[in-house]
């Protein structure tokens, strides 16, 4: 049996859906990568690839032998709108974004104030369409724009005069964050268009979205608004069902962390990685815990496979001694007692188990390309591509 075959065994006992994570420099992350993707297409399933890698991956062969659609996701492409805070779960996600950009509590809320002042007055205008960030720039940004709404409001006897400067007055109060949050509209509006933007392909059904967050650096801060927003449009109408994540195998990782503690378990999520274990040790169990398929290659970065190398695990080792005893006596020295080993006592000794690592550091640091790894449901074995 092959380590395909183990895995295609191992997933027929599995209730939820199958996650891999694969770490190291190996062949397996591109078998596995092209079975996941052919897996996904045959489920018609459409995907979400975020790479963060430097020397960007490039993958979009795989995907169009397939048949998936090429979306380049910073080309503009729908994914989450946080503007609409018409539940609270929608209140949260805008609260939680916010907190990305180092927001106080004080602020957060301002903000959340603003933008249900801006939604009561669409509502008194009888708008119904969804605040996108244009028409927030565009129809509610200045003093002089609320003012002449209101003011036509109360002209055609929608509100009374009264109501009119009350409402004015707390637009003044309120909207001393917006400009705070109309800073927020340029890396907002790549992501946030309700139209999407994408390059879609008519003739294809399924799309892949690529989101080359390698080309944002050392961002963070970016990086994690846009895996947030990805995340959240997920959430929202569940258009990608699987997601796979390529690592560039350095970083504080916290957006892979984010997408491994947050993301629904029902939703396909699958890490490349060349080193997962350069993790800060604070997340990693959390990263790790989230996958049943983990499959590993060669990590010669010693810290990280001493990591993985207590990963794995320990097994009890039988031990056992010999000991052989010479009678230096001359009367035991005989020809025939050298002869027939009668001069010397042998003897074996079997002693407890002793704990050893099951695959030590310095195998894990040696591994071909071809070798691997697998920690299947706890099982761990060791096969070759």
């Amino acid at each position: 049996m092959n380590y395909l075959s183990y895995i295609e065994h191992a997933k027929r006992q599995m209730t939820s859906p199958v996650q891999y994570l694969v770490s190291g420099q190996t062949f397996a992350h591109e078998v596995l990568l092209k079975e996941i993707i052919r897996n996904a297409y045959s489920e018609n399933r459409d995907l979400l690839i975020i790479n963060d890698t430097k020397d960007f991956v490039d993958i979009t062969e795989t995907l169009t032998d397939v048949g998936y659609g090429i979306i380049e996701g910073f080309s503009g492409v729908s994914a989450y709108n946080p503007l609409n805070i018409s539940t609270l779960s929608n209140i949260s996600k805008l609260r939680e974004l916010l907190e990305t950009y180092n927001m106080t509590e004080k602020e957060k809320q301002k903000v959340v104030s603003y933008l249900s002042f801006i939604q009561h007055l669409r509502l008194l205008e009888e708008k119904n369409a969804k605040l996108t960030v244009e028409v927030l720039a565009k129809e509610y940004s200045t003093y002089e724009l609320v003012a002449r709404k209101l003011d036509n409001l109360a002209r055609c006897g929608r509100i009374e005069e009264d109501e009119m400067y009350f409402l004015l007055n707390k637009y003044s109060e309120c909207s001393a964050v917006a400009a705070d949050l109309e800073d927020l509209f340029p890396l907002l509006l790549p992501f946030v268009k309700e139209s999407g933007g994408g390059q879609t392909n008519e003739n294809h059904i399924k799309n892949a979205v690529i989101l080359q967050t390698g080309k944002l650096g050392r961002d963070q801060t970016l990086k994690q608004m846009i895996v947030q927003l990805s995340k959240f449009g997920i959430d929202e109408d569940n258009t990608f069902k699987a997601v796979i994540y390529i690592d560039n195998g350095c970083g504080s990782r916290e957006e892979l962390h984010y997408l491994c503690t947050e993301l629904s378990v029902n939703i396909d999520f699958h890490i490349m990685s060349k080193d997962i274990f350069t993790t800060p040790a604070s997340v990693l169990p959390e990263i790790l815990n989230r996958f049943d398929i983990k499959v590993y290659g060669r990590h010669k970065n010693m810290s990280s496979a001493t990591i993985l190398e207590n990963e794995l695990g320990k097994i009890d080792v039988p031990k056992s001694t010999y000991n052989k005893v010479y009678d230096r006596r001359f009367s035991s020295n005989k020809p025939l007692d050298v002869l027939f080993g009668r001069n010397k006592t042998e003897g074996y000794q079997t002693l407890a188990p002793v704990k050893e690592a099951r695959y030590s550091k310095e195998l894990i640091s040696e591994l071909r390309p071809t070798q691997i790894i697998m920690d299947v449901h706890g099982q761990k074995v060791m096969a070759t591509v």
